[in-house]
């Protein structure tokens, strides 16, 4: 059974436990019942089930790993045993730096308004150059017409 059956992953153990079971689990630990399932999904069965795996490259390669993955989890940063994507990697980033991203958020909203801001204030400095010399021209035609007439 160990070398041929999967493990199942924490969070799926726990809720197929019985109520009575889960409840004492759950006061043990102080957790809500309903909330308990949740709170083993994603990161904590990654590294439970790295550490269960079947094939032996895939596994921690010592306790020293898979102690180094838990307090990375407990410090909120990607932990080694996560699928490998970049969503993940970004949100564990925001959760942990919310105060760089909002400066940076800020910054980058500033940038885009003074630029978007800039660019109008272009615009209408170049059609009033424009109504400009447009009665400029105007104005010279209608002395120029007066002085041949006279």
């Amino acid at each position: 059974m160990i070398r041929e059956d999967e493990p199942q992953r924490p969070s799926a153990r726990i809720s197929t436990l019985k109520a009575e079971q889960l409840s004492t689990i759950s006061d043990q630990r102080g957790v809500d019942p309903r909330k308990y399932p949740l709170a083993l999904s994603g990161e904590l069965d990654w590294i439970v089930m790295k550490a269960l795996e079947k094939d032996r490259n895939r596994r921690y390669e010592s306790a020293s790993a898979l102690a180094a993955d838990i307090g990375r989890y407990l410090s909120d940063e990607p932990v080694e045993a996560c699928p490998p994507s970049v969503g993940y990697r970004v949100s564990k980033y925001a959760k942990r730096d919310k105060a760089f991203l909002a400066t940076a958020a800020v910054v980058l909203l500033s940038l885009v308004g003074g630029t978007s801001l800039a660019i109008w204030q272009a615009r209408v400095a170049i059609e009033e150059r424009s109504v400009a010399q447009s009665a400029t021209e105007k104005s010279a035609q209608g002395i120029g017409a007066g002085t041949k007439s006279g």
